[in-house]
């Protein structure tokens, strides 16, 4: 869909909402689908003045069991819009409720990644990774996943969401994402740049920059053509880490203008900071030695070869532009970066 197609059919969800308010028509599913239309739409156009009539409509729409399916994509929605909002915790409450109602296994596991992502913002490691681990579980028991295009989303969702905090299975999602998706994808540029999007982060936390950005340009440019501009700016947000180009901050500002509250506004302002040009597996490393663990604990603790956690240090070390472990934890102590900090940033 381009973005005068999202104009067109957010203008036919309202009309749809209007038509079916103003009569005696029962049409739940009609007027469920518009609903759930219309915040998808508010939500991957960052419009709040739209997401406001979304909701309004939500509140007035019945939601039998049969509909769960619509409703769950609209508590997504949702989720989103109040993240773009500065309203974590009503985004929080958003996903779980998504989860709770999750009428298959598909959108069960990007209900359960978009909590875990609302958790990684407000600083719950425990909270992200315990529902990483539940979207996993459910992805390896792919008995009721319907290998279509629900599924494909479902899995390039996970990598993304999943990259930093279990590289080993964001990379067997990707793996099997391009086993089943290359035929759909070539259909649904949606699910195409999301896979794009995905093969990016997965390629970042094994230290393939270079695949990074190729995949990300790749993603930015298909979610660019087709109007979705708050994946647009997500996906900025990674290139200017990636390559520190802050015309790629210019990209994700104009969603900022929009939504200053937004949950990726900080990142933006935090400029070039050493810690902003890691990668996440870098970033990890960097935690784990301002915590005062030895490389080899590092290595063994993330099942990573010494050689890998030696590479990570020296990009670390070059980041900060000093040459040993005690000078870059006494520079973390003047910028006031902590292993939180940094563990909330990732």
């Amino acid at each position: 869909m381009t973005r005068g197609g999202y104009h067109a059919a957010s203008t036919s969800f309202l009309k749809a909402l209007r038509r079916i308010g103003s009569s005696e028509s029962s049409d739940r599913r009609l007027f469920a689908t518009s609903v759930s239309g219309l915040a998808t739409i508010a939500a991957e156009t960052a419009d709040l003045e739209l997401a406001k009539r979304a909701r309004s409509a939500f509140e007035k729409a019945e939601w039998p069991a049969s509909l769960a399916a619509e409703r769950v994509c609209a508590l997504a929605a949702f989720r989103t819009l109040a993240l773009l909002e500065g309203d974590v915790s009503a985004a929080y409450f958003f996903a779980r409720e998504a989860a709770a109602l999750a009428p298959s296994p598909a959108l069960s596991v990007v209900a359960e990644t978009d909590s875990a992502a609302v958790g990684r913002i407000l600083g719950d490691l425990g909270s992200e990774r315990l529902q990483l681990r539940r979207a996993w579980d459910i992805l390896r028991a792919p008995r009721g996943l319907d290998r279509d295009a629900g599924y494909g989303r479902a899995l390039a969702t996970f990598a993304i969401g999943a990259a930093s905090l279990m590289p080993a299975e964001a990379r067997k999602a990707m793996t099997t994402f391009r086993s089943i998706a290359p035929t759909r994808a070539a259909t649904d540029p949606y699910l195409q740049a999301l896979g794009a999007h995905a093969a990016s982060r997965v390629a970042e936390v094994s230290g393939d920059r270079v695949a990074a950005v190729r995949s990300a340009r790749s993603a930015l440019a298909l979610f660019s053509e087709h109007g979705i501009d708050l994946r647009t700016a997500l996906v900025a947000v990674d290139l200017r880490r990636l390559t520190g180009d802050d015309s790629f901050a210019k990209i994700a500002r104009s969603v900022v203008a929009r939504a200053p509250k937004a949950w990726f506004a900080a990142e933006l302002k935090r400029g070039k900071s050493p810690v902003f040009a890691l990668t996440p597996a870098e970033r990890v490393v960097l935690a784990r030695l301002l915590r005062g663990e030895s490389a080899k604990a590092i290595g063994e603790a993330l099942e990573r070869s010494p050689f890998t956690i030696s590479n990570h240090t020296r990009k670390i070390f070059a980041a900060f532009d000093l040459n040993s472990r005690s000078k870059v934890i006494a520079r973390c102590v003047e910028l006031g970066i902590t292993p939180e900090s940094i563990e909330r940033e990732s």
